[in-house]
């Protein structure tokens, strides 16, 4: 239900009431004196109330609105206010249970930096309907931060997962800070989570069977979580399989698309758009019917992530040109022509081609391609294993690239 009033001194308010459970779900109140604040204010101004003051009245208006609540209200600062612009300070509102964040209940509210009053509020509160899992069945914070490879720090949240007709709360181990990953930990099991996945196509759950002993076990694990590599109805993923160019176009985009399916998907712009003649001959070596390939030779072609040169997408994939789209995913393909100061220590660099060679160095020192028995062995094949180990460190590579902030960029940390 809506409300809306005139107060004194020409100030609006509008209130939403829920009519359900009953509480004040949106508040706004303004005048034309506060619209005039939302003009850029000169080097000068200072807001007459700090965002200290202001986060002391929301707290205390809080806890009149929601009485019952009191004490499982978490008010924080929104990040990066700039006080140049807008005309108040802004908190966001999240509600706790077992002392830890209940993600489905969640809001915001404002406070005018000049009046000090409240001019906004927003608030979205379902009572759980289930019996929430306790804190002290989590795993331990050393086990999930190793999941995640230590790359970001963790949190227990409560976290609403759409898995059927009704929402599912879990108890989870999510990043503290956005990652643009949509990933979470379930903390009760130890395994991944996917925000919203269908209930019937959950990833591959358990250990593999086929990979004890195996170099990259870890990481073929990593990707089976995360369903990225087909695993057996046995658990097997046979490691030692060796992958195409195409094969590992479709591990790269998919890692990435995960996280960020709006950068890293491969648009052709409908009927009629004539592409490429490179794009369209590495298009035309895949069946049409196939598309998930066509859709990762296609995007990594758009991100510039291939060699120039002709290339057959079926065939084995070798080291030498999986360091070289490696360099160009990671945007360090501007050091491909400047080789100096690089140093491989292989025992077989004569047999690298010349302007192959810092693709080769880079590949190393990074931890994306190691070398093999002291070797580099650039024309040798890559199997599964192989793959996994080097798209993994890649995506931990490209995260501490980029400080953790791949919500523009795509792929996170994985681990």
């Amino acid at each position: 239900m809506s409300f809306n009033w005139s107060a004194p001194k020409g100030v609006h308010v509008n209130m939403n009431i829920d009519a359900t459970y009953g509480y004040i779900s949106g508040f706004n109140q303004f005048s034309s004196a506060m619209k005039m604040q939302l003009v850029r204010h000169n080097a000068a101004h200072k807001p007459k109330y700090t965002e200290a003051q202001a986060l002391a009245v929301a707290k205390k208006e809080l806890a009149v609105l929601y009485p019952s609540n009191t004490g499982g209200l978490s008010i924080v600062p929104q990040p990066n206010q700039n006080t140049k612009f807008g005309n108040a300070w802004g908190f966001n509102i999240t509600s706790l249970v077992n002392g830890i964040p209940y993600q489905a209940n969640f809001g915001s509210i404002n406070v005018n930096w000049t009046t000090g009053q409240v001019q906004g509020l927003n608030w979205n509160y379902t009572p759980s309907t289930s019996t929430l899992p306790l804190p002290t069945n989590a795993v331990p914070v050393a086990k999930a931060q190793a999941a995640w490879q230590n790359l970001a720090k963790l949190q227990l949240e409560y976290m609403q997962f759409d898995s059927g007709k009704t929402p599912e709360t879990k108890l989870v181990y999510a990043p503290v800070l956005p990652t643009g990953n949509n990933l979470t930990l379930d903390a009760v099991t130890g395994k991944f989570l996917f925000a919203g996945y269908p209930k019937n196509s959950l990833p591959h759950s358990g250990p593999l069977t086929d990979i004890q002993g195996v170099p990259g076990a870890t990481q073929l694990q990593v990707l089976a979580d995360r369903d990225l590599i087909q695993v057996s109805p046995t658990g097997s993923v046979d490691p030692t399989q060796t992958v195409t160019l195409a094969d590992f176009l479709q591990l790269l985009t998919s890692s990435f698309a995960q996280n960020n399916p709006n950068v890293y998907t491969f648009g052709n712009g409908g009927a009629g758009l004539t592409l490429p003649s490179a794009l369209s001959k590495l298009l035309a070596q895949v069946p049409s019917t196939n598309s998930q390939e066509q859709q990762a030779i296609g995007t990594a072609y758009q991100l510039g992530w291939l060699p120039s040169g002709p290339l057959n997408v079926n065939a084995p994939l070798t080291r030498m040109l999986a360091a070289e789209i490696l360099v160009r995913v990671l945007d360090l393909y501007p050091l491909l022509s400047h080789p100096q100061g690089l140093t491989l220590t292989a025992s077989d660099t004569s047999a690298i081609p010349q302007d192959g060679y810092t693709a080769a160095a880079l590949s190393v020192s990074l931890g994306l391609l190691p070398l093999q028995n002291g070797a580099f062995d650039p024309s040798s094949s890559m199997n599964l294993s192989d793959e996994a180990i080097a798209v993994v460190a890649t995506a931990n590579v490209f995260s501490q690239m980029h400080l953790y902030s791949y919500a523009n960029n795509g792929m996170g940390a994985m681990g």
